[in-house]
This record gives structure tokens, C-alpha cells and sequence, in this order.
């Protein structure tokens, strides 16, 4: 386990699975709306830690997009060690 503020840098990729330990795996990356399109999908996206809100990390998030396709609204969500509002998050979740 690791307390989420202390994460300096998160890697998602298209094809994997996070890690679960109370709640089932899941792609590691998503498209959530009409405009999702698998020809212009990352397929690797990186995430760093640029500060802290005094609730949540702040994630900058950067991928190698088509020039057609922008981020939208970005959510990097980990899984709580013992329960959803643990600071400690599962490693790879």
C-alpha cells in the first residue's frame, strides 16, 4: 500500500487491467461518452502528481493523442486499501 499524495507519477495502457483486492479489476483506461472512438483511443496515457487540494491529488495527465482528439475531463481513481476513503490505495489499482 501507498498513500495516494505520495504517488509522484501513475502509467495507464489500454490493454491492461488494474490490480484489485476488495473490488474487481478494470480497464485501466476508459472512454466514457458519444465521442469515444477505439481509432483515436491512447494507448498509453501518463499521469503526474502536481499537487494536492487538501482533499485530493491533482493529476496532470498527458497521452499521445491524434491531432483531431483532446482530453476532456480526466478522473484517476484508486482503489482504498481497507475502504474507498483510505489515504493508502492499493498499489497498481
Amino acid at each position: 500500500k501507498i498513500k495516494e499524495q505520495d504517488i509522484k507519477a501513475l502509467t495507464f495502457y489500454s490493454n491492461r487491467f488494474t490490480t484489485g483486492r476488495r473490488l474487481s479489476p478494470i480497464p485501466q483506461l476508459s472512454c466514457i461518452g458519444s465521442n469515444c472512438n477505439p481509432e483515436t483511443f491512447p494507448t498509453v496515457v501518463q499521469c503526474r502528481n502536481v499537487g494536492w487540494d487538501g482533499q485530493s491529488v491533482q493529476w496532470k495527465c498527458e497521452g499521445q493523442l491524434d491531432d483531431s482528439v483532446r482530453f476532456g475531463e480526466t478522473n484517476v481513481i484508486c482503489e482504498g486499501y481497507y475502504n474507498r476513503d483510505d489515504p493508502y490505495v492499493l498499489v497498481g489499482s
